[in-house]
């Protein structure tokens, strides 16, 4: 349902850049138009080699009087990025297998050398989910944006178990390799507790079976730092990540009554604060 801070780069946007001979009236590709025909080769393919990213084709129906132009688009690959003022560009994308991977340049500018893709949520027994240990990862595109006041970079992305929001964000700004732990916005239960039976932990598999946190004890408390908000959010969209004239993160996505919402940083600066409660942002503010 929210955000992004993010360049985004069609898996299928093949630029090629064409001149003219003075005088031989002849047409010439440039050299990254001859590699994106050698790659996608005679035949128009939807993929791109040994990516992480996901590939493929989609569905879109016709429907409401709309016909579908491309009823199987293939997948168009996000590409989430911010420029940190430390040491440069730093990418996060969700992988087919429901990870996030990261890359980052070791060097700011055009001349800065990039990374190779490494995975950043590699045990997802540690994701933070209603579920936990058995969660499935992540199912939307991160939105990845910098904090103004000292360049750290946050990330928010959707968690396919509980269709709710994570959150992590660089621990050092000049460390891009200093991820904290993921951070869901609130205690979630997968299960409610069986109190009836004297229990006060979550069931994460099953009805009663006590295998949860107790959302009630002093760690998991809408006030504890291991959360980054005070309730759920639950978004229908992407998610978009913006700054505002004070320095502070806003957070905006669709919810399920189809209206656009936004949470916004408690304090400017402060990544490992809280969000404010999600409002709707506007009157009208439906985006079906």
């Amino acid at each position: 349902m929210w955000s992004h801070v993010a360049t985004v780069v069609g898996t299928l946007a093949t630029v090629s850049i064409l001149y003219a001979g003075t005088h031989t009236g002849l047409v010439k590709e440039s050299a990254w138009g001859q590699a994106a025909q050698r790659h996608r080769g005679s035949m128009r393919s939807p993929t791109y080699r040994n990516t992480v990213m996901p590939n493929g084709q989609c569905n879109v129906s016709a429907e409401d009087g709309l016909p579908a132009a491309f009823p199987y688009p293939d997948y168009t690959h996000v590409i989430p990025i911010a420029v940190n003022p430390h040491y440069g560009g730093h990418i996060v994308v969700l992988g087919r297998d429901g990870k996030l991977y990261h890359k980052y340049q070791r060097s700011a500018g055009l001349g800065g050398n990039w990374t190779e893709f490494k995975c950043l949520t590699p045990d997802l027994t540690k994701v933070p989910c209603s579920a936990a240990p058995n969660c499935h990862g992540y199912d939307n595109n991160p939105v990845i944006a910098v904090q103004p006041k000292d360049g750290t970079l946050v990330v928010f992305v959707r968690q396919m178990d509980d269709l709710d929001i994570h959150e992590m964000h660089l621990a050092d700004p000049k460390n891009p390799e200093s991820w904290t732990p993921m951070r869901a916005p609130t205690c979630l239960c997968n299960f409610p507790p069986c109190v009836d039976k004297g229990q006060s932990k979550c069931g994460t598999e099953a009805n009663c079976d006590n295998k949860g946190v107790d959302c009630s004890d002093h760690e998991h408390r809408p006030s504890s730092p291991k959360y980054w908000a005070s309730q759920p959010c639950f978004p229908t969209s992407e998610l978009s990540l913006l700054a505002d004239q004070e320095g502070k993160l806003n957070l905006f996505f669709r919810g399920f009554d189809g209206n656009l919402y936004m949470t916004r940083q408690g304090t400017a600066g402060d990544a490992m604060g809280k969000y404010e409660p999600p409002v709707m942002y506007g009157l009208n503010a439906e985006v079906e």
